[in-house]
Parts: structure tokens; sequence; C-alpha cells
């Protein structure tokens, strides 16, 4: 189900790779889950059920939490200063400090800024008011990004002042978490490469516990995120030395 929600369709002979299984015990397998509602089975192969909780959807995690989300990008989008060179994540929060960013571009932050995303989002959004390098590789229509082999390689060959990530979870004392075993593969490459590395994501994602592990703490200089913080986790990344920013 976690390969479905990052990859959105598989076929037969990939399912039955994935679980070193037979044919036909996969397909009695997918007959279940049709049935439950988890998923589509389709000619030679199988979707995500478009209602199902682990169907990604840009357009749909945009209009959760916004409040918050565009609380958070604007006060992350002040920790960006003239001459940095900036990786923004894709994801719903990364967006938000764009778009806040967008706001508070001035003549100064406009002409020295060198902004690298993976997002075809943060591109439409930062373009008009500054030039930014997009980080290519295989197209995800679902999540409006681009990730792979081709998106690695150039994170390797590049020097980040600063980073921005997100999360779809928090695990303590792991660190945050994610759904989707590519995204956090590049994640940990741009966290590498980065100086100052940011996590940015709203509070209900300290309650979730997702799939993969892909910005440990140690690798963590701040977080931004919302008031609804649960205590015991805001005081846990104080003692690890973590800039804690509240919107």
């Amino acid at each position: 189900m976690h390969t479905l929600n990052t990859r959105g369709k598989m076929e037969i002979s990939e399912v039955v790779e994935l679980l070193g299984v037979s044919e036909s015990t996969s397909r009695r397998m997918l007959i279940r889950l049709e049935a439950k509602g988890e998923i589509v089975r389709t000619i030679g192969g199988v979707m995500l059920a478009p209602d199902n909780p682990l169907a990604y959807s840009f357009e749909k995690l945009n209009r959760r939490n916004i409040e918050e989300k565009v609380r958070i990008g604007a006060l992350a989008a002040g920790l960006i200063e003239p001459g940095d060179i900036v990786y923004f994540d894709s994801g719903t929060t990364t967006a938000q400090i764009c778009a806040a960013l967008v706001k508070r571009m001035d003549d100064v932050l406009r002409g020295s800024l060198t902004v690298f995303t993976n997002s075809l989002v943060n591109l439409n959004i930062l373009a008009p008011v500054c030039a930014v390098h997009l980080v290519g590789g295989k197209y995800r229509s679902e999540r409006q990004d681009f990730c792979d082999f081709l998106a690695e390689e150039a994170i390797k060959l590049v020097n980040f002042t600063k980073c921005f990530v997100g999360a779809d979870g928090f695990v303590y004392p792991s660190g945050f978490t994610t759904n989707d075993f590519v995204t956090a593969s590049l994640d940990q490459l741009v966290l590498q490469r980065s100086k100052r590395k940011i996590v940015a994501a709203d509070s209900t994602k300290y309650r979730r516990v997702s799939l993969v592990t892909h910005a440990k703490l140690d690798e963590i200089d701040c977080v931004v995120t919302d008031g609804n913080i649960p205590d015991e986790i805001k005081a846990a990344l104080l003692a690890r030395d973590i800039d804690v920013l509240i919107c």
C-alpha cells in the first residue's frame, strides 16, 4: 500500500516481485483489498482507490490546516536572508513559505537570492519574482514534483546555505518521517548539502507516525510550527539544541 501511495499504480508483475509471492496469491490478495475499497484493479495491474486515505493529492492536502500553514510560511520566510542559496522541498507547507517569500521580496533579496526546488508548484510561485533552478527528474503529477536518479545527481553538486523540508509525521527520538521512500532519499541528500536545516510542519504532524525517517533530529537546526505542538515534544526538541519557532 505504501508503494502504491508513492507510485499511484503498479503492474501485477511488480506486485509479485515486490511481495515475493505467486501471481495467483497476489491476485487473491488484491481482490480482498478491492473488496475493502482500498484499491482498484485495472487490466494487468492495480491502482490506489481515489478515496483511500493513503492516496496523496497535493490539492487535497493543500486545503488541510491551511491557516496554520500560511502562518508557518510567513514565519519561515523571514529566515531567508540576502545571499542565501535556498532549497525548497515539495509539499503544501513549503509552498506557503514560497508564497510568503514573494510578499517580502525586495530588490536586495531578489538580486542576491539563489533558489532551487524540485516542485513545480514552488517554481510557478517564485518564477515571477526571482530566478529559480528546477531540479529535474521523473515527474509525479499527484505531488507536482520531480524525483529519482536525475534529481539526486543534481543535488549532489550543489551547496545550500539553507533548506526547508516538510514532514508527514514525527517519531521521537528518531526524527521527522514521510510516507514516501523516494522523497526521503532526496531530502536526505538535501540535508547533507545544507548548512542550516529547517523543518516546517504544522502541529498535527507531531501526532502521526509515517513510514520512514527522512530528517533525523541530529541533522536538524530549526523547526517552524504552530502553537499546538505538544509541550513534551517542544521540550525534547529544545533539549537537542534545535530552535523551535512558533507562529
